[in-house]
């Protein structure tokens, strides 16, 4: 059971180590079975023993010490489903207004009367689905830690556990010691291998990646940020063994120096590595929960606190001076300066988004977003323009507050402060030593997380949520379940440890159903995406390959709207790359010249020339599928931009009265920053006749962008003719 534990840890961060990459089934596969692996081994353990069942999983310490945690999960698991629940209009209109005015811009029948009955509170369910599967896993993989971790006061002595290997119950002295050696040597490796990556001569090594608006990958994680998080982990992991180890320094064998040393080590490298990546809150979180543990340990006056003090301080000076011996370039220097400037807080873009967030929040207060959904949620309430679309708040709690609403975030809010509270109340002298140990690494180990997602968004990447939660589970469930049980009465509520483990099973079982499906669907997006990204020029091969795979995909997995927009944007290219071939005119291959002619068609009355351009060969194979494909997004998820202006393009193959269709005022309402849609939009209102909205969408470009206005003004001054513009009454003028 510790060695599958202990497997989870060692594997998680190479293929999760982004939020995209979450999507690889064969691993999100194997490391689930090995979680159910556990839970199977677990229920082995306790068969044919209830004496020992009673004893081990008595229902005082389960109802009563770690009862709180899980109802916190199970509650923040029950808000996010109730998210998903379709509820009658007028409940969801006294609940949240904006929910269903988003709700009805994506289920608009064609003669443009709402249809909406029955609607969710989450503006995209599916994403919510993921959200909850991803969580829940992390929730089992926690309680299947603090079960591990579980200690009935005969397991652990006060004597050097960690060298008795052949002394009585070694074998649960080493059960628990592997999990949080497994996390220490993780992160080890991680350091080292990342450091390696920074010191190559050419900057090019296995996972090293250039992405445009993202930081500089470290190790196998995309960002440095991240990877900084899953560092930190792993110290307070080491922080565990140092606490133990200073308890018996002066009177240990030479075995128990050896892992000092070694575990001094491991923190060096640990934190010469949080340096070297450049990462500047992984650098904060360090100093900062460094500075609570060494506080709470000299405060609550646990035993011997100068040693515990000096020993923590010890390798994070040394760490210093490993990152100073490898070398710190001078743009890294002058990175970590800049925490010392007010205009690096000031102009930083996650402040910006942040406000956005907030002010989103104001209009869902009660309800959410759903989780998983701030992505969508925050961009109709922005005010700067942002050059990238951001998956996430990079702040876990604002992202928190406006996904669940004030209730979702009092249950954050709950869960951390229980658990800390847990934590602290053992740094004291009446605490056993290994649970002091495991307290100083579990508050090291909250403490850093929570201060680090404040500044990113490590907390939604599988691989820090994974370590975490591990992290978290083996300190938690020493310090809460610790002592010696006592049996209850028969009045007394239990909640039976094999139940737990068939909720678990069941978590971890869904997990795997939502994320298999899944995988192809956003591995074949993000393919399309960094190809927009780096603005490569696909072949028209490529893109036939793309849109097959994908249609393949969208079979298996129907609820994804961004898989859905993404084919529409494909079929569209496909149709002016086959276009492209059949006419020399480039102008003819693009939707602008198609919207005009069909404008031209309505308003002079011709339905045959109108026919004609809908019964194309090319245009029925491709822009009518496109047309189907955004049709179908804008009702998984209403409030894509992209979704909607996509659809004023091709609203005339179905609509005659296309021009009246208020698509291109829901894509700017839905993307106000966006200049991407902005501008498509004010274009093709400009081609439409509508030339008063159209200036609005123009001016409210200009004071986005002052140079991007400019250019535009030039647009418009050579789109009139110069009689257009003057007034037939030239007194006006005066």
């Amino acid at each position: 059971m510790a060695a599958l534990l202990g497997l989870l840890v060692a594997v998680a961060p190479w293929p999760f180590a982004s939020v995209a990459a979450n999507v690889h089934r064969w691993e999100m596969l194997a490391i689930t079975l090995g979680l159910c692996l556990l839970v199977v081994r677990r229920l082995m353990l306790v068969r044919g023993s209830a004496r020992r069942y009673t004893e081990l999983y008595d229902g005082d310490v389960w109802a009563r010490k770690v009862h709180f945690a899980g109802w916190i999960l199970v509650a923040a698991l029950g808000w996010a489903g109730f998210q998903l629940v379709p509820l009658p209009s007028p409940v969801v209109e006294l609940i949240s207004p904006v929910t269903v005015r988003i709700w009805s811009m994506g289920d608009i029948s064609e003669l443009g009367h709402a249809t909406v009955r029955w609607i969710p509170l989450s503006l995209q369910p599916e994403a919510t689905f993921r959200s909850i599967a991803l969580f829940a896993m992390a929730g089992g993989a926690f309680l299947l830690a603090v079960g591990l971790s579980y200690n009935d006061g005969t397991a652990l002595t006060d004597k050097p556990w960690f060298c008795g290997a052949c002394r009585p119950r070694a074998i649960g002295r080493v059960a628990v010691l592997f999990p949080w050696v497994a996390l220490g040597g993780a992160g080890l490796t991680l350091a080292v291998f990342g450091i390696l990556q920074q010191l190559t001569w050419n900057g090019l090594i296995y996972w090293r990646y250039s992405f445009p608006w993202i930081a500089e990958p470290f190790g196998p994680f995309v960002n440095r940020n991240n990877a900084a998080g899953c560092l930190n982990i792993a110290i307070g992991a080491c922080v565990t063994g140092i606490v133990a180890v200073s308890f018996h320094f002066w009177k240990g064998s030479g075995r128990l120096h050896a892992f000092l040393i070694v575990t001094i080590g491991t923190v060096a490298l640990l934190a010469a590595a949080i340096l070297r990546s450049g990462s500047r809150g992984g650098l904060l979180s360090m100093l900062a929960a460094s500075a609570v543990v060494v506080w709470s340990i000299a405060y609550r006056r646990c035993q011997k606190p100068l040693h515990c003090i000096g020993l923590l301080v010890l390798p994070l000076a040394a760490g210093l001076a490993v990152a100073v011996w490898i070398g710190v370039d001078t743009k890294l220097w002058q990175r970590y300066q800049s925490l010392q400037q007010l205009s690096t807080y000031l102009n930083d873009g996650r402040v910006a988004n942040w406000c956005a967030g907030l002010r989103a929040f104001c209009h869902l207060p009660i309800s959410g977003s759903g989780f998983g959904t701030y992505r969508y949620a925050y961009q109709p309430f922005e005010l700067q323009d942002a050059p990238q679309w951001l998956m996430h708040a990079e702040n876990v709690f604002v992202e928190t507050l406006l996904e669940g609403g004030l209730f979702g975030l009092t249950l954050l809010l709950a869960g951390v402060g229980h658990v800390f509270w847990v934590f602290y109340r053992k740094l004291e002298v009446r605490a056993s030593r290994w649970e002091t140990a495991a307290a100083a690494g579990g508050l090291y180990i909250l403490t850093s997380q929570c201060i680090h997602n404040c500044m990113d968004l490590g907390a939604y990447v599988p691989a820090n949520l994974l370590w975490g939660s591990i992290g978290l589970g083996l300190a938690y469930g020493t310090c809460a379940t610790s002592g010696n049980p006592t049996i209850s009465d028969s009045r007394q509520w239990r909640i039976p440890w094999v139940s737990c483990d068939v909720l678990v099973l069941g978590a971890l079982a869904a997990c795997t159903w939502a994320y298999w499906p899944y995988a192809s669907v956003a591995r074949l997006v993000r393919l399309v995406e960094r190809a927009d990204e780096r603005r490569e020029v696909l072949e028209l091969e490529t893109l036939e390959h793309l849109a097959t795979d994908l249609q393949r995909a969208i079979s298996l997995y129907p609820g994804n709207a961004e898989a859905h927009l993404t084919l529409a944007k494909l079929e569209i290219r496909l149709w002016q790359e086959r276009t492209k071939s059949i006419v020399e005119d480039v102008k003819e291959a693009s939707l602008e010249m198609l919207y005009a002619r069909a404008v031209q068609a309505v308003r002079n009355q011709r339905m045959t020339m109108l026919r004609k351009l809908r019964e194309d060969y090319l245009v029925e194979k491709h822009l009518h599928l496109a047309l189907a494909h955004v049709q179908r997004a804008r009702s998984l998820c209403p409030i894509l931009a992209q979704a909607h202006l996509i659809a004023g393009q091709l609203a005339w193959l179905v609509r005659d009265d296309f021009l009246e269709a208020p698509y291109f005022r829901w894509a700017v309402w839905c993307g106000p920053a966006n200049p991407a849609v902005l501008i498509p939009a004010g274009s093709f209102q400009l081609l439409g006749g509508q030339l008063g909205e159209a200036c609005l969408v123009f001016a409210q470009v200009s004071r986005l962008d002052r140079k991007l206005g400019e250019k535009l003004a030039e647009l418009l001054r050579h789109w009139f003719e110069p009689e257009e513009i003057v007034p037939s009454n030239r007194n006006a003028v005066h």
